[in-house]
């Protein structure tokens, strides 16, 4: 068996800190598996590097990259780690299981909670969740995952949407 290849996207200057935590609590999370971490671009490059550092403590297959295009990276994973981020959505449409993983430290924020969200979503709120959740998802065979992942399609393109101009115009009568 391959190593499971998971694809870390950045959205909060504390998400790879709290990770890093994760770790501390529950050291095997990534166990049997490659981690490729796409920090968050625009900010934040102290916080993302000493949550980096301390995650090499308990992970030896580890890659940071912002180089190579997003849509490659979700390509090459199996899932997605994300909080904040878009991200998340646009691995669900292109066909990875993405994991909403709670990495924030004083509010808790999911801009991902609409309708319909409970069935589809992954959520892990804490390091035992999240390692819970990666044991189940390395053991899915192909017709298991194709049915997770069919499930947030779903979900996704309700989020992602075409603009429904019945809708619309029903909005914005005055």
């Amino acid at each position: 068996t391959h190593n499971m290849k998971i694809l870390v996207v950045v959205g909060q200057s504390c998400d790879l800190r709290v990770l890093a935590n994760y770790l501390e609590d529950e050291p095997d999370i990534f166990s049997q598996c490659d981690l490729l971490i796409r920090k968050y671009p625009f900010s934040w490059d102290k916080e993302q590097e000493n949550g980096i550092s301390m995650i090499n403590n308990y992970v030896t297959n580890i890659e940071v990259n912002n180089q190579d295009l997003l849509q490659n990276q979700i390509e090459w994973c199996d899932i997605m780690l994300y909080n904040t981020s878009s991200c998340g959505i646009i691995a669900m449409l292109s066909g990875r299981i993405a994991v909403n993983v709670a990495l924030h430290d004083i509010l808790y924020w999911n801009p991902l909670e609409k309708q319909g969200s409970k069935n589809a979503i992954i959520h892990c709120m804490s390091a035992v969740e999240l390692h819970k959740s990666v044991k189940e998802l390395k053991k899915l065979d192909t017709v298991k995952y194709k049915k997770t992942q069919a499930k947030q399609m779903n979900y996704a393109k309700y989020v992602y949407s075409a603009v429904n101009r019945e809708v619309l115009n029903e909005l914005l009568k005055l």
